[in-house]
């Protein structure tokens, strides 16, 4: 699968430019109608009514560039580059057989062991200390000690791990936490 990230070509146009947008002559023979505050704020059926409109446009973009294989990076052992990226910025590493074994090595650690609001989405290596579930505000996120995640896989030219995000309730559980972990399966690393 691929993914892509872009912004719709209107995101950088004034609410001036959008204003003249909605009251052009072409909008409104598909009857539609638009209704501007005299802060120049489109209402919400306006701003449905342009994109809706936006969306029926085709957008030609450029090919991919091909990418040649035998040119890009590999390595003899990319356990061992991830490893090293990841220590290079901070991280650290542990490669355990089992899921199992995942909570030994944290209850090592001092801040674990304080820890009393746990956020796991890998209950089976980390019991969770907090439910998720019934949370809907993230602000309520903010005294976790630690979340647990699962990582799809990992990158060993730069230490980076791909995480779905479907797997996560909140997006912020990966950057409100005091402390990260995530468990990645060990045979799904990539190169590059």
């Amino acid at each position: 699968a691929e993914y892509m990230y872009f912004r719709p070509r209107f995101a950088s146009r004034t609410q001036r430019e959008l204003s003249t947008v909605a009251s052009s002559s072409s909008l409104e023979s598909d009857s539609v109608r638009f209704r501007m505050t005299s802060t120049m704020k489109a209402d919400t059926s306006a701003k449905q009514a342009i994109l809706d409109r936006i969306s029926t446009k085709p957008v030609d973009g450029p090919e991919l560039p091909r990418v040649d294989h035998a040119a890009v990076t590999t390595f003899d052992d990319p356990h061992a580059k991830f490893t090293e990226m990841l220590e290079f910025v901070g991280g650290q590493v542990h490669r355990v057989r089992r899921a199992a074994d995942v909570l030994p090595i944290l209850d090592e650690i001092p801040v674990f062991q304080d820890a009393s609001r746990i956020a796991s989405l890998v209950p089976r290596c980390v019991p969770p200390t907090v439910d998720l579930a019934p949370i809907d505000d993230p602000h309520m996120l903010s005294t976790l000690d630690w979340t647990i995640a699962l990582g799809e896989f990992m990158v060993a030219e730069n230490g980076a791990i791909w995480i779905n995000g479907k797997t996560l309730p909140h997006r912020v559980l990966l950057f409100i936490a005091q402390y990260l972990a995530i468990v990645v399966p060990a045979e799904q690393i990539v190169s590059y």
